[in-house]
This record gives C-alpha cells, sequence and structure tokens, in this order.
C-alpha cells in the first residue's frame, strides 16, 4: 500500500513471533476462537496504526498463521527482496555503463580523438537518439548514408538558386573581414574589380564582382574543382569538434548554421577566397600560384597550415607511405615487389589521426554504403574517417556524403592530420 513502511528487521520479526505464540496459546479455547473468527476480521491496517499489534493478531488469526507458515513468507518476502535488488543491480550496472558510455563518448569528441574504427563509431553514437546527439553537440559525419556527412564542394552552387541572398550575404562577411568589416557593397565591389584587373589574363582567386552572374560562376568553379577544399575543411572542422566556441571566436563563423547542422558551406567560402590559387609542386614545399584543378595532396597541406596560421593555431599534416617494398633475388634475377599495406591507414585512424587521398595516376573506386559500385574517380581527393568492418574497406567523405573506398589506390598522396 502507498505510504506504508513494511518493517521487516529481526526485531520486529522476533516480536511477530512472539504474538503468533500468544494467539496460539490464545486459539487452544476453540469454543472463544469460533466465534473471534466469525465476528471479527483484520480489516484495513490504516485502520489499526494506532494499535498495531491488534492489527497483526487479528491477521495472525484470519489467516491461522503459525510458525511454520510464517517462516514460509519470511521466504517469499526474502525472495522478494532478492529480486528488487537483483532488478536494482541490474539498473546501477546500466547507469555504470551509461556514464561510462558517456565519458568514452566525451573523449571521442575530442580533437585528437574524433575519428575512430567505424565499430567504435557506431558503438558510441548509435547509443544515443538524434536528440541527445543534438543537445550535447552534433558530430561532423552522420551515421545516417543519406544525411550529411562532411564537406562538399557543390553545396554552394546547389543552393544558390534558392539562397542567393544568404549565400550573397555570407559572401560579403567573409570579404568584408579581408578588406575591412566598414566597407559597404560598392566598395567591397570595387576591391573585387581591383583583384581581376591585377591577376591580367589569369582568372582573379576572387569572384569578378558582386553581381549574381559573377558569384554564381565563382560557386560553380569551385563545384569543378573543390574536393581538395573540402577535406581541407573536414579537417578544419574535426580539429575544433568538442571546441566550438573557441572555434567561432577564432574564425568568426559558427561552427553550425541556423537549423543546427555543421557550417561546412561558409568555412569552405571563406578557405577558398584565401587558398585558391596557392599550390605546391608534388613531393616538395615549393610553391607557385595556379588557379586550376584545385588543390590536391601537399597543396591540400600547405594551405590548410597557411590558412589556420592566420587564426593563431596552425594545422600541420604529415605526409605518409602506405605502401612496402620487398626485393629479392640478384643480379640479373633481381626483383621488387611494392604493396599496399591497409594497416598502415589503419593504424594512422587509430591514433585518432584523418587521411586525406588524392589519386594521381589511377582511379579510386567508390561504393556506397551498402557495398554496391558507385563510381570511379581520378584526380579527385577525399577523406578517409573511419573503418568499417562488415566490408573490410575504409569509410571515406565525398560530396558530403558517405562511400566506401573499394580498395586504396597505390598511385596516390596520403596526408594524415
Amino acid at each position: 500500500m502507498k505510504g506504508i513502511v513494511r518493517d521487516f528487521s529481526q526485531s520486529n520479526i522476533d516480536h511477530i513471533e512472539e504474538l503468533i505464540q500468544e494467539e496460539e496459546d490464545f486459539d487452544q479455547n476453540f469454543i472463544v476462537d469460533f466465534f473471534d473468527d466469525t465476528f471479527s476480521s483484520a480489516g484495513d491496517i490504516r485502520d489499526s496504526l494506532d494499535d498495531i499489534d491488534s492489527y497483526h493478531k487479528d491477521v495472525i488469526d484470519d489467516e491461522n498463521i503459525g510458525k511454520e507458515k510464517f517462516e514460509k513468507l519470511l521466504k517469499e518476502v526474502e525472495g522478494v527482496d532478492q529480486n528488487y535488488a537483483q532488478a536494482l543491480e541490474g539498473n546501477l550496472d546500466n547507469l555504470t555503463a551509461l556514464n561510462d558510455l558517456l565519458h568514452d563518448f566525451a573523449d571521442l569528441i575530442t580533437p585528437n580523438a574524433i575519428t575512430v574504427p567505424s565499430y567504435e563509431f557506431k558503438k558510441y553514437l548509435e547509443a544515443f537518439n538524434r536528440t541527445f546527439i543534438v543537445k550535447t553537440g552534433k558530430l561532423i559525419f552522420d551515421l545516417d548514408p543519406k544525411g550529411e556527412f562532411g564537406a562538399d564542394q557543390g553545396s554552394l552552387s546547389s543552393r544558390w538558386s534558392g539562397e542567393k541572398d544568404v549565400i550573397l550575404d555570407m559572401l560579403k562577411r567573409q570579404l568584408r573581414k579581408k578588406y575591412g568589416e566598414h566597407l559597404t557593397d560598392e566598395e567591397l565591389n570595387m576591391y573585387l574589380k581591383l583583384e581581376s584587373a591585377k591577376s591580367g589574363f589569369l582568372p582573379s582567386r576572387f569572384p569578378e564582382s558582386l553581381a549574381e552572374d559573377d558569384v554564381q560562376a565563382y560557386l560553380e568553379k569551385l563545384n569543378s574543382e573543390g574536393c581538395g577544399y573540402a577535406a581541407a575543411i573536414n579537417i578544419i572542422l574535426l580539429k575544433y569538434s568538442g571546441r566550438e566556441k573557441e572555434f567561432e571566436e577564432k574564425y568568426g563563423i559558427s561552427y553550425y548554421d541556423k537549423n543546427g547542422n555543421v557550417n561546412f558551406d561558409e568555412l569552405l567560402l571563406s578557405f577558398y577566397l584565401e587558398e585558391n590559387d596557392k599550390r605546391n609542386i608534388p613531393f616538395t614545399d615549393a610553391q607557385f600560384t595556379l588557379q586550376h584543378p584545385g588543390a590536391t595532396g601537399a597543396s591540400i597541406c600547405s594551405n590548410i597550415e597557411d590558412y589556420t596560421s592566420q587564426y593563431d593555431e596552425k594545422i600541420i599534416g604529415e605526409r605518409i607511405s602506405i605502401t612496402e617494398t620487398t626485393s629479392y633475388g640478384q643480379s640479373q634475377n633481381y626483383k621488387s615487389e611494392t604493396v599496399v599495406k591497409p594497416e598502415k591507414v589503419q593504424s594512422q585512424l587509430d591514433n585518432g589521426k584523418v587521411i586525406t587521398v588524392t589519386c594521381l595516376g589511377e582511379s579510386m573506386s567508390l561504393l556506397y554504403p551498402d557495398g554496391s559500385s558507385y563510381k570511379k574517380q581520378n584526380m579527385h581527393t577525399v577523406t578517409i574517417v573511419g573503418y568499417d568492418e562488415n566490408t573490410g574497406k575504409f569509410i571515406v567523405t565525398s560530396w558530403g556524403n558517405q562511400y566506401l573506398l573499394d580498395s586504396l589506390p597505390m598511385n596516390a598522396a596520403y596526408y594524415a592530420y
């Protein structure tokens, strides 16, 4: 009954046993016991709170509770207590596991540990529903293959027709950061035309003007050559996952857009405005200026370092080798064999890194998350973010979507961040 506490302490059990003994002694008189059972009952315990002993005696008499029956009742109570104890222990174990999970989840979203093998990624993320994830800070890579999965170089171009004003405001914000917060639209337009004139016969790294046609052409150019820049945005935003406030203070860009999604597009536009003509000669640190065909390999690495150094935290990548060469034989029979070693990529992921891959002389085969074929792509950059144990393939982000890399291309540039 609600509000009533049953006292099964040893002292109370001993007292009830004394009452049972008294009732048994009283019941030796058969006639008295007959009339007592016929014309009296225990009733409700709430009516007997002032004389609980009388209530217990009535229950003992009504139910003919002797010592053996009382012992049996105590064992049943003990069984109920044990069941409750087990249930509570189970709940405690679940709460303890949840607490551990939350700590692991917090560790997972620190900048140096966000990328882990996919089975670990799923183990933590699938334990939380979307509402909880939103409340604690959305992750960059959504497990839903149909959802947002990294930066997409074509996003701004595809949004243009329906969101011109939003994208123009975004562009003006980034240009004012460069040229001056006080500048009017007309003055910004003048700076763009001056940049265009300075570039001569080469295209400017900026839009020709703020005219709609010029901005649209600029976004289409970003779409055509922007896979490396999208990869760079993934790297930067991953580094600031869990430090969103710090990112906003340093870069002047909201980490999340008005819909609560990671704000890939504005950072991508800012990065592209600043870095789209800075290139590296492959396999060297030598830099030069070139507009097309976009950043690849070493250029992505140097672009990230150059851009982030302007905001007081330089992000540095490291070129890694994913092959191993074995030599055998002698003189004219000498041979060597070079093979791809996936475990070299896996070790980087296990150490909390993500890897950009730029195909140079061979195409990479991308698969849909279910393992079916998608397309082959050459001169393309993707970001490796995890490993799918079910398929034995690496998870990549490309065009803001999740794919599997059918195999690691040998003739490609790999950089770990």
